[in-house]
């Protein structure tokens, strides 16, 4: 298992990313929060129904992080692979996410590529891929939907 805070990053970009899943991990929202610019857009490619595709700002990345990091509990992440493009403000992270759903006790674990344009230590833009279905049925079971 290869944690977000075991890899020595190489540079200010590869560091903002890995500081995404650390704090996720350790669910501090509001240094989640900061580390995106003030505009800063999460596109969400694969969701499903109620979520947005986009979130625009730190209201929305506020919401959608309270709703989704809220309850749970034994938060980890793994790092499979850190990849790098000619872009030197690009960094792209294949990771595996699991965690406790607090409300029924299920597993939740999902695996994500994230991309990620920086500017500093700051996100500007996050393209996050993820199995919308995983997490559609796991919140499912919270909702007693499944």
């Amino acid at each position: 298992m290869i944690t977000p805070e075991s890899i020595q990053a190489r540079d200010l970009a590869e560091q903002t990313a890995l500081n995404f899943f650390i704090y996720m991990k350790s669910q501090r929202v509001d240094d989640l929060v900061n580390l995106f610019l003030a505009d800063a857009v999460q596109e969400q490619p694969f969701v499903f129904p109620g979520q947005k595709p986009a979130l625009v700002g730190h209201k929305d990345i506020r919401q959608n992080y309270e709703m989704a990091l809220g309850k749970r509990h034994s938060h980890t992440f793994d790092i499979l692979a850190l990849h790098r493009t000619q872009e030197p403000d690009c960094v792209i992270v294949e990771a595996r996410g699991t965690s406790i759903l607090g409300e029924n006790g299920h597993v939740y674990d999902n695996r994500y590529v994230a991309i990620f344009h920086v500017q500093g230590d700051r996100i500007a833009n996050l393209r996050l891929y993820f199995d919308p279905l995983v997490a559609q049925n796991a919140f499912a079971k919270i909702r007693g939907l499944a």
